[in-house]
């Protein structure tokens, strides 16, 4: 969106226990650019309006779309419990990793 990353630190990662990572950008306040100042995109972010009048014309709605979409979707697939497969003694099973079928078979 031409929008620098601030020079001191464009990025910060953290962690709190039982939860997911997070990233926080921070960028150049100061710079200008073709949409105006970053505060301009902060705005429409929050803007539901701005999204409906805008999408797909402008750029920003599009990632928008885009961020918000992949948010949806890593948040589904972590809902999601995970599948095992198992293969012991020339069998196999496919089964969920907490379920009772598999704290039977994974020390066999």
């Amino acid at each position: 969106m031409g929008y620098p990353f601030d020079k001191e630190c464009g990025w910060s990662k953290t962690k709190e226990e039982g939860s997911d990572v997070k990233i926080r950008w921070y960028f150049d306040t100061t710079h200008v650019g073709e949409y105006g100042t970053i505060d301009n995109l902060f705005n429409w972010w929050y803007d539901d309006e701005w999204f409906a009048e805008n999408y797909p014309k402008h750029p920003f709605s599009v990632v928008m779309s885009a961020l918000l979409t992949k948010e949806y979707l890593v948040d589904k697939i972590n809902e999601q419990k995970a599948k095992v497969v198992v293969k012991r003694k020339g069998k196999t099973w496919i089964c969920y990793e907490d379920s009772e079928i598999y704290k039977r078979i994974k020390d066999l």
